[in-house]
């Protein structure tokens, strides 16, 4: 996905790296020196992660130092709720859309599984113009199994460059998509994004630890290690954020003396090399953060969350203007009576343009909820595509995005109507109990 204003798939934010980007793209710098390869943090295995409930339907991972044996440990996925008898070879866009990447208002793309020969594979569809029309991306095989269909993910720095990432594999394209390239890594990139300085960098979990690394290019071999230490064990599940080179936020959990697990939060200020407990924004003892979006490295928004909630989404939005000195509160969902936020579903994405436009995506519920104020008031609409799981983007304040299963659909006046961009015939996009908006814009 298109990190710079989104973090979407937050029902998996229990194990995943935090999301956040600048408005603004700078250029890719030139190619450094590659990491060397006989270097420890260049050859440890091992694929990170943590338990989650069943029904939230994604994988526990038994870890082990070994990579094959990590493998053949992972407990199945179950797949997106489509029958692998309903599954058809892609015609333009994945038959089960799981993730996708807009960059600007014509180029996007989707990532998701379809079929071949009677099985599942990865399938990448690209738009240039707006969703008007689609264009199937032939990607490499697959070496892993599509039941793992959470940890595949899609992230474009510009049009033509941009990556396709499963655990242990990085596929790196320079050309749009229209090319290729494999590369076998030693754990699982968990984020790709760009920092409010323009440096896009990026999040590799190998076993308990993690390597940052600066994207100097689409190759995997010219990335950059920017040696930050992480003081935190990823597979309890941590979110990273940059606001720029030096300034670094973490969030996780760690394991206390009684063995219950307490919500933390680490800043750096120098890339990494040292960390200083910072105090959490969320003020309810049920709530840990969620999200980080940054906008600048004094103005970030963050989303709060009972992250182990399968039913409903408690929550709380807040927002600094002092790098983390002072907190707003700009909504909540606690089951009070001064609630301004739906408790219902879970959290599919979050995202933040500006002072004023927040947004989030809710699963279960299929509603997306919006404030065009700061959060003095918010609004619901129903999402456009008649689905479980829903993730939503926009590239501004009017142009945005919602997809998933096998739903596009789009919107010019920020989220209030959309347009379905696919199927063809917007059947996937119709359904006669969501009539519009709810609430005033």
């Amino acid at each position: 996905m298109n990190g710079r204003w989104v973090h979407s798939g937050l029902t998996y934010m229990v194990t995943a790296a935090l999301i956040a980007c600048a408005p603004a793209r700078a250029p890719i710098d030139p190619p450094v020196a590659a990491p060397t390869p006989d270097s420890p943090r260049s050859t440890q295995a091992g694929y990170p992660g943590v338990f989650t409930p069943d029904v939230v339907a994604y994988p526990m991972v038994i870890p082990t130092q070994d990579v094959p044996a990590t493998l053949t440990a992972m407990a199945s996925t179950p797949r997106p709720s489509i029958a692998d008898s309903t599954l058809t070879p892609p015609s333009k866009v994945p038959e089960y859309i799981l993730e996708g990447a807009f960059i600007d208002s014509s180029h996007g793309w989707l990532l998701g599984l379809s079929a071949a020969a009677g099985q599942s594979r990865y399938d990448l569809a690209a738009t240039t113009d707006g969703g008007e029309t689609w264009t199937e991306q032939l990607l490499p095989d697959d070496p892993y199994d599509t039941d793992w269909w959470n940890q595949a993910h899609v992230f474009f720095a510009d049009p033509m460059i941009g990556w396709v990432t499963y655990p242990g594999t990085v596929l790196s394209t320079a050309d749009g998509g229209a090319s290729w390239t494999t590369t076998v890594i030693p754990g699982v990139i968990r984020t790709l994004a760009r920092a409010t300085d323009g440096t896009l960098w990026a999040l590799e979990e190998r076993w308990a630890e993690g390597v940052v690394w600066h994207v100097t290019g689409p190759a995997y071999g010219d990335w950059q290690d920017l040696e930050g230490d992480l003081p935190m064990d990823l597979r309890q599940g941590a979110n990273l954020v940059l606001l720029d080179a030096q300034e670094w936020w973490l969030s996780g959990t760690s394991l206390t003396e009684n063995g219950s697990m307490a919500p933390q939060w680490l800043a750096s200020g120098d890339g990494g090399q040292s960390w200083a407990e910072r105090t959490l924004p969320c003020e309810d003892p049920r709530l840990q953060v969620g999200a980080f979006i940054a906008l600048s490295p004094e103005r970030v928004w963050v989303l709060c969350s009972a992250v182990w909630t399968s039913v409903e989404s408690l929550k709380a939005v807040y927002v600094t203007s002092d790098s983390g000195g002072t907190w707003a509160l700009r909504g909540r969902a606690l089951g009070a009576p001064v609630d301004t936020l739906s408790s219902a579903g879970l959290i599919g994405s979050f995202g933040a343009l500006s002072d004023d436009f927040v947004f989030m995506a809710l699963n279960k519920t299929a509603r997306i909820e919006l404030t065009h104020d700061g959060g003095t008031t918010w609004f619901s609409v129903p999402a456009p595509c008649a689905i479980d799981f829903i993730q939503a983007t926009f590239i501004d304040q009017d142009i945005g995005w919602a997809y998933g299963g096998g739903c596009v659909a789009r919107t010019v006046d920020g989220g209030l109507t959309w347009t379905c961009r696919w199927p063809e015939d917007g059947a996937a996009c119709a359904s006669p109990d969501r009539p519009g908006p709810l609430g005033p814009p």
